[in-house]
């Protein structure tokens, strides 16, 4: 979900652009009710890229790098909804769970094997096979897996609209209630350092269906962030895009869904008086890509 912060191009088949009536406009529709027992096929993909450099007056003298690819194909079943009717628990039935680096492809989970997972009073905890999920593996699901909880903004509060749009219309994003949700113990940001627009972008088919193409931008700067103790953050922000295909009917849920985003924090220390000032800079980029099929 938006929500949470879950572009790259989506797959073109069987997604045929229509021809727009001049003066045709939609109901912009970003969440959906879900139901406890519903069941679908859900294929994600992120790819995540970190650098941390650290240098004096401008010189590099120490860089460390990680890049790594996941995904996860699963059987997930919904086992519990929020107050806003959104997914809290589910059971996902892995299919396919790797994890790729330095061109190397490698299970991380089994075929069959049963995840858990729930949120609530802003925790997320997830089981295999009845047993905690090691870190590495959590750190990942938490990003795979969407989920949801009692009083979590819906993406419609975040991005939507109540007015209907044309295709290219554009329309603000709730700065204010994009800040309250990122709020987090390690980091906080000012509703006027949030800034972003929506834009509906296309209508595509699919399977005799019309899905509305919406793409969104967020902006952050100025956030408060938990960096390295002697440090002071000179710089923190974020630059995100979200982007999915919904129904431009009122039956059922988005079937594609992406978020392409970059954080950089930069800090500013001395280890001592004596010693020089160092420059630490901390850049994540992350994409995020989903695809979702509702099974009867």
């Amino acid at each position: 979900m938006f929500s949470r912060f879950i572009c790259i191009l989506f797959p073109a088949l069987f997604l045929n652009p229509l021809s727009p009536r001049a003066a045709e406009d939609f109901a912009i529709r970003l969440s959906h009710p879900e139901k406890p027992g519903a069941r679908m096929e859900t294929d994600t993909t992120a790819d995540t890229d970190d650098v941390v450099t650290f240098s004096v007056r401008g010189r590099v003298f120490r860089e460390n790098k990680n890049q790594e690819s996941w995904r996860l194909r699963a059987m997930e079943t919904i086992d519990a909804i929020t107050d806003q009717s959104e997914a809290s628990r589910k059971t996902l039935k892995v299919i396919e769970f790797t994890q790729s680096s330095d061109g190397v492809t490698k299970p991380v989970l089994k075929p069959g094997a049963i995840i858990k997972a729930a949120s609530d009073k802003g925790e997320e905890t997830f089981t295999v096979d009845g047993s905690p999920a090691a870190p590495q593996v959590r750190k990942m699901l938490e990003r795979l897996v969407s989920l949801s909880e009692d009083g979590r903004p819906t993406d419609d509060d975040l991005y939507g609209t109540s007015k209907r749009k044309k295709i290219g219309e554009r329309w603000p994003i709730d700065s204010k209630a994009i800040a309250r949700a990122m709020k987090t113990a390690k980091l906080s940001v000012a509703p006027d350092a949030v800034t972003g627009q929506a834009t509906l972008k296309a209508v595509r088919e699919k399977n005799g269906r019309r899905f509305l193409e919406i793409e969104t931008t967020v902006a952050t700067r100025d956030m408060e962030v938990e960096f390295i103790p002697t440090f002071k953050v000179v710089k923190a922000e974020s630059k995100t895009t979200f982007s999915g295909l919904f129904p431009a009917d009122d039956k059922g849920g988005r079937i594609q869904d992406a978020m392409d985003t970059t954080f950089v924090v930069v800090g500013k220390g001395r280890r001592s008086p004596e010693e020089p000032e160092v420059t630490a800079e901390a850049r994540t980029h992350v994409k995020l890509s989903r695809t979702i099929k509702y099974l009867e």
